[in-house]
C-alpha cells in the first residue's frame, strides 16, 4: 500500500495533466477541464469590495486560500481556509466572508462536474490611490510574480485511491497519443 503523500502526488500530476488536457478543449472529448475563478457577479474577485478595504487602510496584501469546490452545478467552495501575508488581515476577512458566497466555474471530468481542491491566491495592491484586485488560480511564487494566468494542478476530490486514479490516468494517456 502506498502512502497517502505518494497517492496525493500522483493525484496531484494527473490533476495537472488534467487541467492541461481541460485548457484544450478535451472536455468535449471525455477530459477535463480544471476549475475556474469566472468573472460573473459571484465570482471571488467581483464580490470583493475593494473600496472598504481601502477605506478600512489595508495596504498591499497577498491571501493564499484552499479551498473544496463541490461537484455540483453551482462550483461552491464546501470548505475553505486562507493564510496572508503581514498585514493582511482586513483582505483576509474580506475573503473569507466572500468565499462562502463566491460561485466557481465548475471542473468538468467526462463531460460531467466532479468536485476539486482548488489552491488561490488574492493580491490586492493600492497604485496612485486606486485599488488593484487579483484572483489566481494558483499560489506558485513565480508565476504570481509574471502575473501569469497560470492554472495550478487541482486534484480531484474522491480520488485519493490508484485504482480510482487508473481511469483518468487512461482517457489522459489516450488524450496524448492523440494529442
Amino acid at each position: 500500500m502506498k502512502s497517502p503523500a505518494f497517492r496525493s502526488g500522483l493525484i496531484a500530476s494527473l490533476a495537472f495533466l488534467a487541467s492541461i488536457a481541460g485548457l484544450t478543449g478535451a472536455q468535449e472529448k471525455g477530459g477535463f477541464r480544471p476549475a475556474l475563478v469566472g468573472n460573473g457577479p459571484k465570482s471571488l474577485v467581483n464580490l470583493i469590495d475593494t473600496g472598504k478595504l481601502m477605506r478600512e487602510g489595508q495596504q498591499d496584501a497577498v491571501v493564499m486560500f484552499d479551498a473544496a469546490i463541490v461537484d455540483d452545478e453551482d462550483g461552491e467552495a464546501a470548505s475553505f481556509w486562507c493564510r496572508g501575508s503581514a498585514g493582511s488581515e482586513r483582505l483576509q476577512k474580506e475573503v473569507k466572508e466572500e468565499l462562502r458566497r463566491a460561485v466557481f466555474v465548475p471542473a468538468v471530468a467526462h463531460g460531467r462536474t466532479v468536485g476539486v481542491y482548488f489552491r488561490g491566491t488574492v493580491v490586492f495592491a493600492v497604485r496612485d490611490g486606486r485599488p488593484r484586485l487579483q484572483v489566481c488560480a494558483n499560489q506558485d511564487r513565480a508565476e504570481l510574480a509574471r502575473g501569469s494566468d497560470y492554472i495550478e494542478p487541482q486534484m480531484i476530490l474522491g480520488t485519493d485511491d490508484w485504482e480510482e486514479a487508473k481511469e483518468y490516468l487512461g482517457v489522459l494517456t489516450h488524450h496524448w497519443r492523440q494529442g
